[in-house]
């Protein structure tokens, strides 16, 4: 069998001539290709973010095999309760549609309970992001180490693109 898309089966009847001799010959061949085509096309994608800390924000990357992402959470709100969050992280290809993914980043975080309070804090990562057609969700827990507080966590989800 050849592997230019031209097949060909070679079988040597020499030894059965005479029993063969006047007989009708029929032959049925049947091939499956039963190998799997794998995607291995990079994607890059982009997706907005809501977090259940009242933060909006953006997470872009770029993933094969392996990947990253960086991303930017946000309040928005320039007041009370001005938050961010920046992240950035690894990320693999774990199935055509599913994207397991780590980071580690840095942010603020303010409190009004007993006057203004701001705390330095880090924000570790861990989300996973599901390719459906070009379209990509992800849903993530950031347990956030803060200093003085000792640890908060938030959910995020995200809605985006991949390309």
């Amino acid at each position: 069998i050849t592997t230019s898309g031209q097949k060909q089966i070679t079988y040597d009847i020499d030894s059965i001539k005479e029993r063969l001799a006047g007989k009708k010959l029929s032959f049925k061949v049947q091939v499956k290709n039963k190998k799997k085509v794998q995607d291995n096309k990079g994607r890059f994608f982009a997706m907005g973010t809501a977090s259940t800390f009242g933060m909006y924000g953006a997470k872009m990357g770029y993933v094969k095999k392996f990947g990253a992402y960086a991303a930017y959470s946000d309040t928005f709100s320039g007041g009370m309760f001005d938050n961010f969050t920046i992240t950035a992280g690894g990320m693999m290809r774990a199935a055509s549609w599913l994207y397991p993914y780590v980071g580690v980043g840095y942010g603020q975080l303010n409190f009004w309970e007993y006057g203004h309070t701001m705390y330095g804090l880090i924000p570790f990562e861990a989300g996973v992001m599901f390719k459906l057609g070009p379209v990509s969700l992800s849903a993530a827990v950031e347990p956030i180490l803060v200093s003085e507080k000792g640890m908060l966590a938030t959910f995020e989800f995200g809605v985006g693109f991949c390309f």
